[in-house]
């Protein structure tokens, strides 16, 4: 009826997002449906508009009009107030969807509920009537407001007896109702009683880690701190054990009375008196406390009406500031402001006509966007169709874009206003460009344009001005553009019929004139056409034109020189440069032979003949080829090759025998090697056998300067070889470098540490190297063998082995053939086993699938993007692996069919929000 269908769900939403309860969001969507329809009755709604025209033309007139029909009637005050609230919230919602520009429901404001008392000390009724009862537990002192009886209301006692039953009917049907359709709130509601204790009503609900309610019964203690974090307790309630746990209901909601219920420990009233901040803190179970705590609405418990909270009025710090009769908010404290602390919420100043943001005296305003954030400015409405400007968080300005690359970049046409100027900048070399730039060039005094993908001069003749390339001119002094293009269309006009009456004359000239004799020494012409031939001795130019030369019986001569008798030339002799060549050109105009006045000849080409004389020396600057080559020095040198292969052929023997001498040198030098290990493993013969010897001899000092053999040496100090020095359990070099070397391997500690000749390091033990392993180049021990890295930190890593691949791309699957084939509508990446590899997720996408044989329920997944992510992280949002164990019954027969299960390996990677270019990245599965 009223073509709603297209904004209700959109209002709906408005509404969720406002945090509207769902009993006032029905409540609004009825009002709103009322008001439309009264709109249609009272002929303000034209039907053949939509409904968006028709909104866009109500005005603050007709909301009043709307509300003194509703005073017409005995609608209660607060279903009026409601629909007037809802037109509100209704317009607000229209303002964002760009249907209106200002709200009309702010100028008609609600009715008052309560009247003041008059001078006879009588209580006015609203309008509807009906008296509203005041409610006791707001204040402590319980300022009651008694009506004055009539004696005629209340003169008889029957009249009185049922007003009582049914205002006690009423309050159990309220009360029952608000316990069974009441909503959720975290916001504890502050009661008391005359005897000064005070109650706070806590609703919330349980849930777990993965959101799901919690309805089994929990113990439950509950704190009352006068800081919002640390601190001690002032007040404590438990509800713990079998009999006070808390049991929420099946959708985890609980609904408590804390000062009543559980351990029925009263809040004392001075508590809210006393303390301006209340938090309450709740530990559920054995977990810590939850955090944040939260703030108790503290607002009516102040001591006076001097102060608020504890503070009194004023501008300074720790004051409540205050409208003074001018209209103005003032607040004198230093580095002062107003912030909204709420997370993930905006924050707005909204004015009905201008608001003006002013700084004093030298001050700077300033408007800053934190972090990533970007500053916009826009005009007309709520979303970003309405930004005309933006700077984003590089400092880039945009007008008419939201997401400028440049400097500045403007979606639009720019205009400079006559009698100013626009000033390029300047450069002295040509800068970094792409298609479409411009600048001004010092050097050269030219614009200089980038197209085609290279900078050239825009225009041919110079700039006028030196700097930047300025219009220094006076633009009302200067001939228009358009009387100059006339003036040269008229040229190119009269060019063209002077060059057609040429045409004329050098026709009929052609045809007209058969022979001439010129007796001139010099003729001068453009051009001059001969039919058949001309005779002449000489012909003397700089380029002459023709298909064939032919000699007239004669010898067909090309004379190079200059100073023939017969040459008879104009240029002077200053004039006159080196001596000519004969050049031949070919395609393209280059040079495919020339010859000079010596005769030196020079071919880029083949040449091809029968016989080729040369009389002298001939130089070949690459390779000749040629079957037979015969020359007295080829021949020279064939001959001293010959004998001096016959020399090489006579002493090979001498060359085997020397061979042969040196492999039996290094037998002889093998056999002592093994003589002198036998004589060290022989003991040593007894002296005594064959002469007298002095066991007992004592040398203070003993020097051999010939050999000696020694078969046992003990020194108990140090021993110095050369310069090798051995003391105790250290071998010391005195040189730069100690060698090791043998002819076999090196063996240390019982064969656990080998180094062998070709300087492999072979050990069983363990390689720790504390410094860090500088190699480029770790593979296994064995050909069939793995490496295991534990605890491995990837930086700068690259990993080529045949059990480990990377695919730099694969079969990218569209999401709709993505559910075709796997039942799964995102966009996938085939790329069967590969373990590392790169993707990237499609723009205007949140997430991709990745198919991987290598998924085990075991793997690791790292993901490196390879651009800056300015909006959300990546992450791996779902890993399947496909791995099913089978239902198997009695006789071990597989009933599930987890056999057959279509599934392929696979892991997803996901982003809060799509971005606007694809987003590339690195993965890597480990395990």
């Amino acid at each position: 009826m009223y073509n709603l269908s297209n904004l209700e769900p959109k209002f709906k939403i408005f509404l969720n997002a406002e945090n509207i309860s769902a009993v006032t969001a029905r409540n609004y969507l009825s009002d709103i449906r009322h008001f439309l329809g009264w709109l249609i009755s009272d002929k303000t709604y034209e039907i053949n508009k939509d409904l968006k025209a028709n909104i866009s033309l109500l005005n603050s007139k007709i909301i009043q009009v709307y509300k003194d029909h509703h005073l017409k009637t005995s609608l209660p005050v607060k279903t009026i107030n409601r629909r007037l609230s809802a037109l509100r919230k209704f317009f607000l919602f229209c303002q964002k969807e760009s249907i209106l520009l200002d709200n009309p429901g702010k100028k008609v404001g609600n009715i008052s509920l309560v009247k003041k008392i008059n001078k006879d000390n009588k209580y006015k009724t609203t309008p509807d009537n009906k008296i509203n009862n005041h409610n006791p537990l707001l204040s402590k002192n319980s300022n009651t407001v008694y009506l004055k009886q009539t004696p005629k209301l209340f003169s008889y006692p029957k009249t009185f007896i049922f007003l009582v039953f049914i205002f006690l009917v009423g309050s159990f049907i309220l009360l029952f109702k608000s316990l069974q359709t009441g909503n959720p709130t975290h916001v504890p509601i502050i009661g008391s009683t005359q005897d000064g204790k005070r109650y706070l009503t806590f609703t919330g609900k349980f849930l777990d880690s993965l959101g799901n309610p919690i309805s089994s019964k929990m113990d439950a203690i509950f704190k009352l701190y006068t800081e919002p974090a640390g601190g001690n307790a002032i007040y404590t309630s438990s509800c713990i054990g079998e009999n006070g746990a808390i049991t929420p209901d099946v959708n985890g909601n609980v609904r408590l009375l804390l000062g009543s219920d559980c351990d029925g420990k009263p809040i004392p009233g001075d508590l809210f008196f006393d303390n301006p901040n209340l938090y309450l803190g709740i530990a559920l179970g054995s977990d810590n406390e939850m955090e944040p705590r939260q703030h108790i609405p503290n607002v009516g418990y102040a001591k006076n009406s001097d102060t608020v909270q504890g503070l009194n009025i004023g501008n300074q710090s720790l004051t409540v500031p205050y409208i003074n009769e001018n209209g103005d908010l003032l607040v004198g404290a230093p580095r002062s402001g107003i912030r909204s602390t709420f997370q993930s919420s905006n924050f707005s100043i909204s004015s009905a006509e201008t608001v003006t943001i002013e700084s004093a005296d030298i001050g700077d305003v300033i408007l800053q966007a934190t972090e990533s954030g970007t500053i916009k400015l826009r005009t007309g409405g709520f979303s970003d169709s309405y930004t005309r400007l933006t700077i984003n968080n590089e400092g880039n300005i945009g007008i008419g874009t939201l997401f400028p690359t440049y400097g500045f970049e403007v979606n639009d046409d720019l205009k400079i206003t006559n009698g100013n100027r626009l000033i390029l900048a300047s450069s002295s070399a040509d800068p970094s460009g792409e298609n479409g730039s411009m600048y001004y060039n010092i050097q050269s005094n030219r614009f200089r344009c980038y197209q085609g993908g290279a900078w050239t001069d825009c225009f041919q003749n110079n700039e006028k001005s030196p700097i930047g390339g300025v219009y220094n001119g006076i633009l009302d002094e200067d001939l228009p553009l358009t009387i100059i293009e006339s003036e040269l269309a008229g040229l190119r006009m009269k060019i063209k019929n002077l060059q057609d009456k040429l045409d004329d004359i050098e026709q009929n000239t052609i045809n007209s004139v058969s022979y001439l004799t010129s007796n001139f020494q010099q003729l001068t012409s453009n051009l001059i056409y001969v039919r058949e031939k001309i005779i002449t001795p000489v012909v003397e130019t700089t380029r002459l034109e023709t298909q064939e030369i032919n000699s007239q019986g004669k010898d067909l001569v090309v004379n190079l020189n200059t100073t023939t008798p017969n040459a008879s030339s104009i240029l002077k002799s200053e004039e006159k440069g080196p001596l000519a060549q004969l050049i031949i050109k070919g395609l393209e105009g280059k040079t495919v032979a020339a010859i000079d006045v010596s005769g030196n000849a020079s071919f880029s080409g083949q040449i091809a003949a029968e016989n080729l004389l040369i009389n002298k020396d001939a130089t070949i600057a690459g390779n000749l080829r040629a079957n037979l080559i015969e020359s007295e020095n080829i021949s020279q040198l064939a001959d001293k090759l010959t004998a001096l292969e016959e020399t090489t052929n006579a002493s090979t023997p001498e060359v085997n025998d020397a061979q042969k001498i040196t492999s039996e040198l290094k037998t002889d030098m093998n056999e002592i090697q093994k003589l002198l290990a036998d004589i060290k493993n022989q003991p040593l013969s007894n002296p005594q056998y064959y002469q007298k010897l002095d066991n007992n001899g004592t040398f203070e000092q003993l020097k051999v300067t010939g050999s000696s053999n020694l078969f046992n040496l003990s020194v108990a100090g140090s021993n110095t070889i050369g310069q090798i020095l051995i003391e105790n359990n250290s071998i010391l070099s005195l040189a730069w470098d100690l060698k090791l070397s043998a002819l076999g391997n090196i063996k240390l500690f019982d064969d656990v540490v080998i180094i062998s000749k070709d300087g492999n390091i072979r050990t069983k033990g363990k390689v720790i190297a504390e410094a860090g392993v500088i190699t480029n180049k770790i593979e296994a021990l064995n050909e069939d063998g793995k490496v295991s890295i534990n605890r491995l930190a990837i930086s700068g890593l690259t990993i080529d082995d045949k059990y480990v691949s990377s695919a730099s791309s694969g079969a990218l699957i569209a999401a709709k053939e993505n559910y075709k084939i796997n039942g799964i509508s995102t966009p996938a990446l085939e790329t069967n086993i590969s373990t590392a590899g790169d993707a990237l997720i499609p723009a205007q996408s949140q997430e991709l699938i990745i198919y991987n044989n290598n998924i085990k329920d075991a793997s690791l997944i790292y993901l490196t993007p390879k651009d800056q992510i300015t909006n959300s992280p990546l992450s791996v949002s779902k890993q399947e692996s496909c791995v099913r164990t089978p239902e198997l019954n009695e006789e071990n027969k597989n009933t599930s069919g987890a056999e057959s299960l279509n599934c392929k390996p696979y892991f997803k990677v996901s982003i809060n929000s799509p971005t606007v270019t694809p987003l590339a990245f690195n993965w890597l599965i480990i395990n």
